[in-house]
């Protein structure tokens, strides 16, 4: 049988789990600490195989978050990736988008059919992520503060406000 290790370090702590081949997760483990990713990582990677009772070596594939996110979250889970290349080098490695996990993520623990995601960055512009129903593309766009209550969503040249 096929298992996946997906480490996502880029946001807000650190999340872990382990999924079959139909993407089925079998275990997760989140620490929503913000500090002490680095030191947690190896450990609690351990923890969630042992929790979906399988060992590191039916590991084939592994899954790292890519950001958006802090510079430091994104370097932990690709430095994991890294370390774990080095001693098994059969290892397929894929890289995505937090946003394209965050939406359906929220969909699934609040069994709605939708979901938008803002992230605000540092400096006052952000991204948006979106999905609806049974699609399970991301739209992710740059969008603008304009002030507290309003963001704009600019994309091929057309405003969308999401007052």
């Amino acid at each position: 049988m096929t298992f996946c290790l997906a480490i996502d370090s880029s946001l807000r702590g650190l999340s872990i789990e382990v999924w079959d081949k139909r993407f089925d997760v079998l275990a997760r483990i989140c620490d929503p600490e913000k500090s002490g990713a680095t030191k947690s990582v190896v450990v609690l990677a351990d923890a969630v195989l042992r929790k979906a009772q399988i060992g590191f070596p039916k590991v084939d594939y592994l899954v790292v978050s890519q950001g958006p996110g802090t510079f430091t979250g994104i370097k932990v889970g690709l430095a994991f990736v890294a370390g774990m290349l080095k001693g098994n080098p059969h290892l397929l490695v894929r890289g995505i988008s937090s946003f394209q996990c965050l939406p359906q993520e929220i969909c699934l623990s609040e069994s709605s059919p939708s979901a938008c995601v803002l992230m605000a960055s540092s400096d006052g512009a952000g991204y948006i992520a979106m999905n609806s129903g049974d699609q399970v593309d991301t739209i992710v766009a740059p969008v603008y503060l304009i002030d507290q209550a309003q963001w704009v969503l600019h994309k091929n040249s057309s405003k969308v406000s999401l007052a």
